[in-house]
């Protein structure tokens, strides 16, 4: 499954390009919101906090992005734990919140181990809509 990753450190973009089988990598968030417009399942996205010198451009695009696709599964990225709290200030659920620090191998862990739950919330997601709308139609009553 697809990640779309908003970040404009070229040292993030290598590394995800390294660890990933198909990064969408965005440099603004316009393009990354343009990019998963249409996507209506929910996609999973990867974004730094901090984007050209803006700490908070982060948690703004997430704040858009679940405004318009709450299955949508978040991840943020950030140099240091100080804007940790500001996940609860924006509420946009955040799957979670990874420091980066060396980009080491205990982080690479992390990370796809967060991608892997987005991946399982989404199937949850999609399996429950699916049952839902099948059972919806079988138990339709007529008042004719």
């Amino acid at each position: 499954m697809a990640c779309y990753i908003l970040t404009t450190k070229k040292r993030d973009q290598r590394l995800f390009r390294k660890i990933l089988t198909d990064p969408h990598i965005f440099e603004t968030p316009r393009e990354l919101l343009l990019a998963i417009h249409s996507n209506k399942r929910g996609p999973i996205l990867i974004i730094d906090l901090e984007i050209r010198g803006h700490e908070k451009i982060g948690f703004q695009t997430a704040e858009l992005v679940k405004k318009n696709n709450p299955n949508a599964q978040i991840i943020l990225l950030a140099e240091d734990s100080r804007l940790a709290n500001y996940c609860f200030e924006y509420q946009v659920g955040v799957l979670d919140f990874i420091i980066k620090n060396d980009r080491d191998l205990a982080f690479q862990k992390r990370l796809l181990r967060a991608i892997e739950k987005a991946q399982y919330n989404l199937h949850k997601i999609f399996l429950y809509k699916t049952n839902f709308c099948a059972f919806s139609k079988r138990n339709t009553v007529n008042f004719n």
